[in-house]
């Protein structure tokens, strides 16, 4: 049953990025749901396995839904929670809030640079591709929705005692 209510709630992730948070924004920017739950996990949850298995099932299911080249969101999603899993591990202590805010906006910052990468890479260096998936990213103000992201973690750390 908890499997079921944990697929349940990433794909319910997965749903409202898709859908509804095109119409909820703060200023023109919105917080990326499935983001959110990866380094929710990461930050929270000891279980690597877990983790990473929830990067690739978000990531694939982004792709399908999404309208982007397929397995650019998997890629993007398994290798930013890779990275920040192992800053998270390694280099920080968890204890720290302001520690686990800088590590989600790098996080964001990377996720965004490393899609764009690989859209244009999956595009077989097409510029045209690469110009308008640049100006989305300029016009979502990415700075301001990795800020986003942190902040709905910290708002969602009470949540942290349902994934030990």
């Amino acid at each position: 049953m908890k499997i079921f209510i944990f697929f349940f709630t990433l794909s319910l992730a997965i749903f409202f990025q898709v859908s509804l948070m095109q119409k909820i924004d703060f200023y023109g920017v919105a917080p990326n749901l499935p983001l959110v739950i990866v380094f929710f996990l990461i930050f929270f949850s000891d279980n690597y396995k877990k983790t990473m298995f929830s990067a690739m099932f978000l990531g694939l299911l982004f792709d399908i839904f999404s309208g982007v080249i397929f397995g650019v969101f998997t890629l993007t999603f398994i290798v930013t929670a890779f990275l920040a899993f192992v800053l998270s591990d390694t280099i920080v202590s968890r204890d720290n809030i302001l520690i686990l805010f800088f590590i989600s906006i790098c996080g964001t910052l990377f996720y965004a640079l490393f899609s764009v990468l690989l859209i244009y890479i999956f595009s077989f260096f097409n510029t045209d591709n690469l110009k308008i998936f640049l100006n989305f990213i300029f016009f979502r103000n990415i700075i301001f929705e990795a800020i986003l992201n942190s902040l709905l973690i910290f708002v969602l750390s009470p949540l942290k005692r349902f994934v030990k």
